[in-house]
């Protein structure tokens, strides 16, 4: 049984090594620069950030202990885990929104002095004057500060299977079940030197893509997670344990994204299998009473395919979303992204935890724990769904091209920085050329890859006679190796009784 129980240790190490090591190997496209070591990507319209309690590094070791040594009993503990979590200010971070990798972007009109330097066109953004004119002279910059501040408690209940069936092989099982609670709110805090820079990208007509000027919150149940676990191990010191199971969202997909960054509770909507190995081995001992013990540990996640809808650029293209486009013969003219916000099927993939703790334990009274967590997620990939599959009606992209010059003629050559010359056929005669939906790139709406490390410490107060409590508190500092998640930092608190 020990030699199955080893072999089966190894088998899911080498497997969940193999799957983070592809996290780094999939994080690479051809719109990106890097920075000082840092991977840059820029003009998208989704940020998928890491959910508050994808966490295994802070609290996983003495959990487990906790979970796996119960006194005699009915096998069964509870714990409860408040955390708070803010985002801090990163350089880098802005471009992710903006385009041309920039933290800052310059809008100019046609008659401005930086026309040839500006980053977009300002009459693509319908900026009017006084006069209520499209107004030429436009000359400001623009940016963002992306925030977000997340909070909520964790509840769990774990339960020893022997006490349930009276089965040999489950006395090392156990069921465990928990919901995390969140409230999460975000904001770009869009800035501008002119304000009616920030006012056009957050106009009424712009339907989606929209960069809105206060924050928003959302509460709610991130998942529910059910495991089953086995403690493969547990002697000498040496504890090795296994679980394995599945997570149901608590938030439906993203079907209104009406504004950039928009609150979530969870994973957008998306089921996930989970797999989780730790290992505790002992360093050392003193005075009887007390011993270094390292804790080494590594989740895998991987997220079910959703049905969605993110609004898509231009190939080769940025912020091409917010140009203007037209019916022919029509002189109306409306942005492109509320034209070019399509039902997709989003393919999350992958999300891996692999942490590291040196914990100074003394016997049943406290410990203090210290170490790393690096994390790694891939980006989704994104499919166009059929429009019949769409359930929000919405006008046929083949029967719009770039505004051009007049009604009956496009300007497809445009950037969001300049406006090209009328599109034309063999003998000069200027012609209409729609739009189709491959001309767009399903990657601008994609929640890029990230890759993090957070740094955690942790006190913990424990005590398992008769009966077991433990009680914890711990803080972390996360930062981000891609501008495509966020740099955070958190405190946490955590209350445990089994009986």
């Amino acid at each position: 049984m020990k030699q199955n129980s080893t072999s089966l240790f190894f088998l899911i190490l080498a497997s969940i090594a193999c799957q983070a090591f592809a996290q780094t190997e999939q994080i690479g496209y051809s719109e990106t620069i890097a920075y000082r070591s840092k991977i840059y990507r820029t003009s998208q319209t989704f940020m998928f950030p890491r959910p508050i309690y994808h966490t295994i590094g802070s609290i996983s070791g003495r959990v487990m202990h906790f979970i796996s040594r119960k006194p005699c009993g009915w096998g069964t503990s509870i714990r409860a885990v408040p955390i708070y979590q803010r985002s801090e200010p990163e350089r880098g971070l802005p471009a992710y929104w903006l385009l041309s990798c920039k933290d800052k972007i310059v809008v100019a009109g046609d008659d401005s002095a930086q026309k040839l330097t500006r980053d977009v066109r300002a009459e693509w953004l319908d900026i009017r004057n006084t006069q209520k004119a499209v107004d030429h002279t436009v000359d400001g910059t623009f940016t963002v500060c992306p925030r977000e501040r997340i909070g909520g408690v964790t509840i769990a209940i774990n339960q020893d299977l022997k006490s349930w069936f009276d089965w040999k092989w489950l006395n090392a099982w156990w069921l465990d079940i928990s919901i995390p609670i969140v409230s999460d709110e975000r904001s770009l805090m869009p800035q501008s030197s002119d304000a009616r820079i920030r006012n056009a990208l957050n106009r009424i007509d712009l339907e989606y893509a929209r960069f809105d000027t206060v924050a928003h919150s959302v509460v709610g149940a991130g998942e529910v997670r059910a495991t089953v676990g086995r403690t493969l191990l547990d002697e000498k010191g040496v504890l090795i344990s296994y679980q394995t199971g599945f997570a149901t969202p608590g938030e439906e997909r993203l079907e209104d994204p009406d504004y950039l960054f928009k609150p979530r509770t969870g994973s957008n909507g998306a089921w996930s299998i989970l797999n989780t190995l730790i290992i505790q081995l002992p360093l050392g001992y003193c005075c009887d009473q007390s011993a270094f013990q390292l804790c080494a540990a590594i989740e895998h996640r991987f997220l079910s395919s959703t049905h969605q809808r993110r609004t898509l650029d231009l190939r080769d293209k940025q912020w091409s979303r917010y140009m203007l486009v037209r019916r022919k013969g029509e002189e109306q003219t409306i942005p492109l992204a509320n034209v070019s916000t399509f039902s997709v099927e989003v393919k999350p993939h992958s999300f891996v935890n692999i942490a590291g703790t040196l914990c100074f334990h003394h016997v049943d009274a406290w410990s203090f724990e210290a170490g790393f967590e690096f994390w790694a997620h891939d980006s989704e990939q994104v499919k166009l769904r059929d429009n019949c599959c769409d359930n929000k009606s919405k006008p046929r992209i083949e029967f719009y091209g770039i505004a051009g010059s007049t009604v009956d003629c496009t300007a497809s050559q445009s950037t969001i920085a300049e406006l090209a010359a009328d599109d034309t056929d063999s003998e000069g005669n200027k012609i209409f050329v729609p739009l189709h939906e491959s001309d767009f790139d399903p990657m601008s709406a994609s929640g890029r890859g990230g890759i993090g490390t957070r740094l955690n410490f942790a006190l913990f107060a424990d005590r398992t006679e008769d009966y077991g409590t433990l009680v914890g508190l711990g803080g972390y500092y996360e930062f981000p190796h891609t501008n495509t998640t966020l740099k955070n930092w958190g405190v946490w608190a955590l209350l445990g009784y089994t009986w």
